[in-house]
């Protein structure tokens, strides 16, 4: 076997370390995306993503088909306490093998409020990882769980093996994301990677209803929540039996 090979195996293996941890604390997709062209800055450093989606808890979900409820703020608050920790376990997997990582978690400070926009979107990881598409409503969509998950992401540069990206959506002809939104934030574009999120969504519009909900159910978080529930995979995972 060449000494190639031998690395290559040894990181497959540390892939395989890092699924088998955060499935055993409660993830439901992890996946491993090759970063490189996302722009130039973080190709200077990094190459690798891991993207880590934690579902949300399918009895909360039910209560949001008019808005986000104080029991979805403390599910939203757990899930992040949660991936942020798992995050945390992930760099320190990744660095003792003496390579490098970068915690996006999954909320940040580090978010430009004119343009609404975050250092690395966490769905650019997932994307091209393979751990789904982009709905209408600019969520992730996943077929497991649709769009109730909370993301987590890591970058690094040591040469973990990558999934396929997810390069086509799968929403179809639904609107159900449109039509439910109070204020038609989404325009009902189908993604593809070559779209802003800007081409798919009025996110100024989503912010400010959030906001709005947020001030008038003392929340304090920005949350909403209806486009998600009303998604069909989202649908299909809270009446499933998935466990």
């Amino acid at each position: 076997m060449g000494r190639r090979r031998e690395i290559q195996m040894a990181f497959e293996k540390l892939a395989i370390k890092i699924r088998e941890h955060l499935f055993e604390k409660g993830a439901g997709k992890v996946g491993f995306a090759d970063i490189r062209g996302v722009s130039q800055e973080l190709e200077k450093k990094w190459s690798v993503a891991v993207s880590i989606a934690y579902p949300l808890d399918r009895e909360v979900l039910k209560e949001i088909y008019e808005g986000p409820t104080k029991n979805y703020r403390d599910e939203y608050v757990r899930v992040n306490k949660v991936l942020a920790i798992l995050g945390q376990n992930v760099c320190d997997l990744i660095q003792k093998t003496g390579y490098e990582t970068h915690l996006v978690g999954p909320t940040t400070e580090s978010w430009n409020k004119r343009t609404l926009s975050a250092e690395f979107p966490h769905k650019t990881a997932a994307t091209r990882s393979g751990l789904g598409w982009i709905g209408k409503c600019a969520l992730l969509v996943t077929r497991e769980y649709g769009s109730a998950v909370r993301l987590c992401t890591i970058m690094t540069d040591a040469p973990l093996p990558v999934g396929k990206p997810v390069e086509q959506s799968f929403c179809g002809s639904c609107n159900q994301c449109r039509k439910v939104c109070p204020v038609s934030a989404p325009y009902g574009k189908e993604w593809s990677p070559s779209l802003s999120r800007e081409d798919i969504i009025d996110i100024r519009a989503c912010h400010d209803q959030a906001k709005a909900f947020s001030n008038a159910r003392d929340l304090g978080h920005t949350i909403c929540g209806i486009c998600m529930v009303a998604c069909p995979w989202t649908r299909a995972y809270i009446n499933s039996d998935h466990v």
